[in-house]
């Protein structure tokens, strides 16, 4: 899909500030409010834009979670990624998945299947019993005890830049990007 003038300037608006209304976008674009309205539900329709809340359990939030680091799991030749999306709504009917995995995406890595996650927890010594114990409990109860190739692990330090546009420690605050940010600098 292509943006139009009018859906690059409300998609802008949103990405600026999730929690705006069509009045608000329709003041600051010029737009009027129906166009708006009608374009915005249309684009969240098509699920072009997505809302969703982050808690920070880092330092200066929650500080549940001191120690975070991304997996690199590399699967055996034999699981596809069509294996693992099918088996994936059953591996998470527990609660690790949303209390210590961050973020899982998937890839391939040399012609193996590949997740990366984001493993948080609030004692670093706690991540590879995590891993080691829940994590890879799922993989072998799903794909085999041998599924798992490799692991490649590294610590994270901080975040520098979220979906394109948001640099926490530059143009965030209280969850919305600043004013003075500039339009120019906000990739759509």
């Amino acid at each position: 899909m292509k943006f139009d003038d009018s859906e690059k300037l409300i998609v802008k608006e949103i990405i600026k500030d999730p929690r705006i209304s069509d009045n608000q976008i329709a003041i600051k674009t010029g737009i009027p409010v129906k166009t708006v309205n009608r374009k915005r539900k249309a684009l969240e329709e098509k699920e072009v834009i997505n809302y969703y809340a982050q808690v920070d359990h880092e330092k200066g939030g929650s500080e549940i979670f001191k120690s975070k680091r991304m997996y690199i799991v590399l699967f055996k030749y034999g699981v596809s990624r069509e294996m693992f999306t099918k088996k994936f709504p059953d591996m998470t009917n527990t609660h690790w998945e949303s209390k210590h995995v961050k973020e899982m995406i998937l890839g391939e890595y040399n012609g193996r299947v590949a997740i990366f996650m984001m493993i948080e927890s609030g004692n670093e010594n706690d991540i590879i019993e995590i891993f080691n114990v829940e994590i890879m409990g799922k993989f072998r109860t799903y794909f085999g005890h041998d599924a798992v190739h490799d692991t490649l692990v590294f610590p994270i330090n901080n975040c520098l830049k979220l979906h394109h546009n948001y640099i926490p420690t530059l143009n965030m605050k209280q969850g919305k990007m600043k004013q003075d940010y500039p339009d120019s600098n906000i990739f759509v």
